[in-house]
């Protein structure tokens, strides 16, 4: 199986180019990779090129495409999650978890009992760093599409962003109405689909009632409390599993990839 690496604009790479930084420095020094030996690059927008190493140098390493790649590892649905802010780390441990369950579409917010809301320089640096870890995760998960993630908005933004899409959900502990109850009145190609998840602190009534004035169906993960990021997890691969590719597809290749 080719290693993957990822190169932010693939648009030029018929002529060539090269991976630099710390990706370079670990096929260099780690996987000790020479010229002639091939590898995958990738730029995260659905372009994948299975490319040859022409020289390894002390700052780069130059490659030569050889032919495009189609990967078949992205989701078939378009999920996007809208996250309410969590404490600590738990963000970026969600950034790379939900890249490797498929889905399309991050957007955090500020809730009611959410983490106060980070000053604007560091909320920049917070959204790079997601950005990296996706990229990261991206490489190990085999998708070709990074997700998209939007800046920290407000929980009216949030919810508001969902206008156009029919299938929207927000997740409340205290709601009696279950998820396979309202999945089982959902048609199977419901495509996009949004789902907000809450902060450690739960929703607030006042919140709930607002998301169901603008559509959102309110439901239950059960009898139990989930940890904020544990319900997270758990929502994305109960959806990929009821609309998306979670349940097996028997006509995909074992490598997951077919050369065009």
């Amino acid at each position: 199986m080719l290693r993957r690496f990822y190169l932010e604009n693939t648009a030029g790479l018929g002529q060539g180019g090269s991976i630099q930084g710390p990706d370079a420095k670990h096929i260099r020094t780690v996987l000790r990779m020479k010229a002639g030996d091939h590898l995958i690059v990738f730029d995260g927008q659905g372009n994948d090129f299975e490319a040859e190493i022409e020289q390894v140098t002390s700052t780069d390493i130059k490659i030569v495409p050889l032919k495009k790649v189609k990967m078949k590892t992205d989701s078939p649905v378009q999920i996007t999650l809208a996250q309410a802010m969590l404490k600590g780390k738990k963000m970026d441990l969600l950034a790379r978890q939900i890249t490797e369950l498929g889905i399309a579409r991050w957007m955090p917010f500020i809730s009611e009992r959410a983490v106060p809301t980070p000053k604007s320089d560091k909320q920049k640096k917070r959204l790079q760093r997601w950005q990296t870890i996706m990229v990261e995760s991206l490489k190990q998960c085999r998708r070709s599409r990074l997700p998209r993630i939007d800046p920290v908005v407000s929980f009216e933004q949030a919810l508001e962003a969902a206008e156009e899409v029919n299938f929207k959900l927000i997740f409340w502990e205290e709601e009696t109405q279950s998820l396979h109850e309202t999945l089982a009145k959902a048609p199977k190609d419901q495509s996009p689909i949004f789902a907000v998840l809450g902060p450690e602190g739960g929703f607030s009534e006042a919140e709930i009632n607002f998301a169901k004035s603008l559509g959102y169906h309110s439901v239950s993960l059960g009898p139990r409390i989930l940890k904020a990021e544990t319900a997270t997890v758990t929502v994305c691969a109960l959806l990929q599993y009821h609309f998306g590719d979670l349940r097996g597809n028997p006509k995909r290749t074992v490598k997951g990839q077919v050369l065009i």
